[in-house]
């Protein structure tokens, strides 16, 4: 007896970029006794554009459990993602990173012994993700921003892959006993400006 399941994400969004001059300007607020002034009103900022960048993703899923035994069953998944930048993470100004692109799977083997009283199940699993932000060291800056703030690009692959086993008991009514242990490998494959950390 064979089971299976297939998903589809659709992913859309959009990133407006604001194309913004600050011409200066003193605006004052007087509060009772105390007066503040500050440049950074609305009054002195003018709007001269707008950039829309617009992404679409279908992300695919798949999943499928295979009756071994009366009380085996075989499962494997499979899986895509896709997920937006952290907005304050620049390319350059005003220039938001790409989304990251992930891939994974997992495969494994769930035992029901014992009439139910006993529950194993064992995975192996791996995790890719591409396109991750790594932040510019500031000697590898183009001269034109150095000095403007923290800036981004696309540049790090990361990789985590291991096993987790669980067991789940029921030795008496009312009681329930559960243990486990999983162990994860995580590293990076990819790095454009850190390769010690690969």
């Amino acid at each position: 007896m064979c089971s299976s399941d297939l998903g589809l994400r659709y992913t859309a969004y959009t990133n407006k970029t604001y194309a913004v001059t600050h011409f200066g300007g003193i605006h004052t607020y007087r509060k009772p006794g105390m007066p503040i002034v500050w440049d950074d009103s609305p009054e002195s900022y003018r709007i001269d554009g707008v950039q829309n960048l617009e992404y679409h993703n279908l992300s695919p899923s798949a999943g499928v459990v295979f009756r071994a035994t009366k009380s085996a069953d075989l499962f494997l998944n499979y899986s895509t993602a896709f997920a937006r930048q952290a907005s304050n993470r620049l390319a350059r100004p005003g220039e938001i990173l790409d989304p990251e692109l992930g891939l994974g799977w997992e495969g494994g083997v769930r035992l029901n012994l014992l009439r139910d009283r006993l529950n194993v199940s064992a995975s192996v699993f791996s995790n890719v993700k591409e396109n991750a932000a790594e932040q510019i060291p500031v000697a590898q800056l183009p001269p034109e921003l150095v000095g403007l703030g923290t800036f981004y690009e696309p540049g790090i692959t990361a990789k985590s892959e291991g096993f987790e086993v669980q067991v789940i008991g029921n030795p008496l009514p009312g009681w329930t006993l559960r243990g486990g242990y999983g162990y994860v490998d995580a590293y990076r494959t990819a790095s454009k400006f850190t390769p010690a950390t690969v």
